[in-house]
């Protein structure tokens, strides 16, 4: 009757880029659903939107897993702000302004940073602090 033949049928998982600005193996890793990777969503209901959360590198369905901060004298005399934990692919770096509510493109910063290794890591102090200006760190993607 005719030549049979055999068909190969190659399936392969196609990653859709993301269109978000987090990629989508930080949301794989994470163990985020397609239908729930929304930069501006919330998904612990905390006060961060997943944008934040991929920045910062913290779980973006476990609330409260942001970087903590503590200000301490150092031996010198000034002091030295220990922020944990760090992400390894993440630069923190100390910034400051007078205004609280001032846009981030307008805060100051204090040095070039410091590259996140996993663990508790210090941010040097300036030497002298910027008189009425808050601190904040700063947490990028390099």
């Amino acid at each position: 009757e005719g030549e049979q033949g055999a068909i190969t049928l190659t399936i392969s998982r196609v990653s859709i880029p993301s269109t978000d600005g987090i990629p989508d193996s930080w949301w794989a890793e994470h163990a985020v659903a397609p239908v729930d990777r929304v930069a501006e969503g919330n998904l612990d209901g905390d006060e961060h939107s997943n944008q934040e959360e991929y920045v910062a590198d913290t779980p973006p369905g476990v609330g409260g897993g942001l970087l903590q901060a503590v200000i301490a004298p150092d031996a010198g005399g000034g002091w030295v702000l220990s922020a944990q934990p760090s992400a390894p692919r993440r630069r923190y770096r100390l910034i400051h302004h007078t205004d609280p509510a001032a846009p981030p493109a307008a805060w100051t910063p204090d040095g070039p940073g410091v590259f996140g290794n996993g663990a508790a890591l210090e941010l040097p102090a300036p030497p002298e602090p910027a008189t009425g200006a808050v601190y904040r760190i700063e947490v990028s993607v390099p």
